[in-house]
């Protein structure tokens, strides 16, 4: 159910963006926060090539309060996501696959940098046909954003 709520949201947000940025469904976004925005679309753009005829990508962006939130559906399962809240200088990433390797990897991307992760989880779900998916979390400047 959970999942089946999470692909509605997320058809309604897309429904419902205002405005299209570099790519990202956009939704609430002003002036201050495109540019933040922006600068997410051009990484992603700048490495789509990488991903060839698979699926994926689509960004939505939306503003809440002082809080940016970007999520970028990376494959075509629920699982395999990348959920940015940006707060100030405060950054919280929530980061989801069905590939223990895949997610070390994007972890690893990032070693040099002053972030902190949160365990790593492994979720069971039987809707899936892998049946299992893992999650971290980064925080970088703070504690934890709240969803």
């Amino acid at each position: 159910m959970a999942m089946d709520m999470h692909r509605a949201l997320n058809a309604l947000q897309i429904g419902k963006a205002s405005e299209n940025i570099d790519g990202a469904a956009a939704y609430g976004i002003n002036p201050g926060f495109a540019a933040l925005v922006a600068a997410f679309m051009r990484g992603v753009n700048r490495t789509r090539m990488l991903k060839f005829e698979h699926p994926g990508l689509g960004t939505t962006a939306t503003r809440v309060g002082e809080r940016v939130v970007l999520q970028n559906d990376i494959g075509t399962t629920d699982t395999h996501v990348l959920v940015v809240h940006v707060r100030g200088t405060s950054v919280t990433v929530t980061y989801t696959d069905v590939h223990i390797q895949r997610l070390l990897f994007f972890q690893s991307l990032l070693k040099s940098q002053a972030v902190r992760w949160q365990d790593t989880l492994s979720r069971t779900d039987r809707e899936m046909e892998e049946g299992v998916y893992h999650l971290c979390r980064l925080v970088h400047g703070g504690a934890v954003i709240p969803h």
